[in-house]
């Protein structure tokens, strides 16, 4: 099957890790080739905060913002809306500025199915948690798990 490539649309993808990620997300880079890829997408100029807090200015990110605002980019890939922001009101919220202004947000739609070996308790302060002696995994379906 060959899928052709629109290159019409601009495309960009974005990476953060905290703390420094001495391998530069070199994984996430190859995810965010594939998938533009998959969905006929030209190759993607990554944008790139690495080291930097999501309660830290991010440089890599103002930047991606302001050109997909001014209409440079058509998507931005990303490999989750943490990317953006730890917390995910904030993510969202940087997520629907772009997609407002006419951008993309592009994730990979599948996940690897959350499993757990006992069902989770709520905890005294109201919150779900953990059980005493509670494993929680994710399927790796041969790749890799990302620590977040």
């Amino acid at each position: 099957m060959t899928i052709e490539v629109d290159h019409r649309v601009r495309t960009a993808g974005y990476l953060r890790c905290y703390p420094e990620d001495p391998e530069q997300m070199s994984h996430h880079h190859y995810l965010l080739e594939d998938l533009a890829q998959q969905r006929g997408l030209a190759r993607p100029t990554i944008y790139f905060d690495n080291g930097l807090s999501s309660n830290s200015c991010l440089p890599r990110l103002v930047q991606l913002v302001a050109q997909a605002v001014d209409g440079y980019y058509g998507a931005v890939l990303v490999p989750g809306l943490w990317v953006f922001n730890l917390d995910d009101y904030e993510a969202r919220r940087i997520s629907r500025y772009l997609t407002d202004r006419g951008c993309r947000i592009i994730m990979p739609s599948e996940r690897p199915p959350l499993t757990c070996t006992e069902p989770p308790v709520l905890g005294g302060n109201g919150r779900w948690a953990a059980g005493p002696d509670s494993t929680h995994t994710r399927q790796a379906n041969g790749h890799q798990n990302m620590v977040r």
